[in-house]
């Protein structure tokens, strides 16, 4: 069998990969719904000016918080705070159990520690030498 491995439209082929998982995972649980991937943006938006923003992906009981950031010359005034809140509060719309985020060992570790995220695991050296990722889950279900 030939073929060829290329590069291509990362939405199509999300799709695709999602759809192949889903029949994986639907024939796996016989009698479980198929998942849908929903991904939602939230903004920060002050006299039209983007502030800061947070990019969510949806997948059956998790929320994962793919991006969060805040303009430099308007940290520390509650934006940050405000849009974790914001997410937290979709995962609950929409049924999740758990939160999840990664975030590098000079970025946000302590911030989500203080919104009850907890390190799960970690790899040194990643993504570059001397520096470490990190990666955390919080469990919403008891709350």
């Amino acid at each position: 069998m030939m073929f060829e491995i290329k590069k291509s439209d990362t939405e199509k082929n999300e799709k695709k990969i999602i759809a192949v998982l889903n029949e994986q995972y639907t024939q796996s649980f016989t009698g479980n719904e198929p998942l849908t991937a929903k991904t939602i943006s939230i903004s920060a938006i002050k006299d039209e000016k983007w502030l800061g923003g947070a990019v969510v992906s949806l997948f059956g009981n998790t929320l994962h918080l793919s991006l969060l950031g805040v303009e430099q010359s308007h940290r520390h005034e509650s934006i940050g705070s405000q849009l974790i809140e914001a997410v937290q509060q979709e995962a609950l719309e929409n049924q999740c159990l758990y939160m999840t985020v990664n975030t590098q060992d000079y970025q946000a570790r302590r911030f989500y520690e203080k919104y009850g995220f907890d390190v799960f695991a970690s790899v040194e050296d990643m993504p570059f030498v001397g520096t470490t990722k990190f990666y955390l889950k919080k469990q919403l279900s008891s709350q």
